[in-house]
């Protein structure tokens, strides 16, 4: 890895030391409360908006494409971490719910920001995959987080199941856009689509991976197969979700 990769990773970097100081203080630290620690977490993020400052002119790419750095993947960013701070700033009204399980709701939130910054700057589908399961990973365990109640693990089991088979579909579309384009960066597939006008198979994987995604991200009109999780989650969860992705 040269020192160009380094440098546009070194938001996603930081963010990672941040997660494991957090935790380590969690750990060791025997001291440190609940509140303060959630304050770590809120302040700690904010050096991140300098370091993406200096990268807004940056385009880039690392590991064969694999990950990407534009202004745009920046600007979401930059996006997706406000969203993170604001409900980590909500979580410090929640300790008294969340007793001492609040500071891993804040590193699950975390964790959540870590892989949407991967996300934005995901370069093909393999990867667009793979983030996106990172980020709903985290947002399935915050939905149940509570474990309180029939309508909270509710929640987060149907939550868990649709997700299951939203990757399902993507993994069924990615392989007929891999069938048909030959490549899974997102350059090969746009450079293969002039020739793929009118092919029901390109057709085919591009509607099974947007039905994929549309499920994630409970997109009209997929959002009808979420509608249980806002009203049987924390409502903490729901911002979190609906913020980040």
């Amino acid at each position: 890895m040269n020192a160009g990769a380094l440098k546009i990773l070194s938001p996603e970097g930081y963010l990672t030391g941040l997660i494991l100081f957090i935790l380590s203080l969690e750990l060791f630290g025997k001291k440190a409360r609940s509140v303060e620690l959630i304050r770590w977490s809120a302040f700690g993020t904010l050096p991140v908006f300098v370091i993406l400052y200096f990268l807004w002119p940056v385009s880039r790419e690392a590991f064969g494409g694999a990950f990407q750095i534009d202004p745009l993947a920046t600007f979401l960013k930059g996006l997706f971490l406000a969203s993170g701070i604001c409900v980590l700033a909500m979580a410090g009204e929640s300790v008294k719910i969340l007793k001492k399980r609040s500071v891993d709701f804040c590193i699950l939130i975390l964790i959540a920001v870590l892989g949407s910054f991967f996300l934005a700057s995901a370069g093909d589908l393999i990867t667009l995959f793979i983030t996106i399961e990172w980020l709903t990973i985290s947002l399935y365990i915050l939905t149940a987080y509570l474990k309180k109640g029939r309508e909270t693990l509710e929640a987060g089991t149907k939550y868990l199941v649709m997700g299951a088979f939203a990757s399902a579909l993507f993994l069924y579309g990615i392989s007929f856009i891999y069938g048909v384009t030959g490549g899974l960066s997102f350059d090969q597939i746009r450079a293969a689509v002039p020739a793929l006008e009118g092919n029901p198979i390109f057709a085919i994987g591009f509607l099974l991976i947007l039905s994929g995604i549309g499920f994630k991200i409970s997109m009209f009109p997929f959002h009808l197969s979420a509608g249980w999780v806002p009203r049987s989650a924390h409502a903490r969860d729901c911002v979190s979700r609906g913020g980040l992705k």
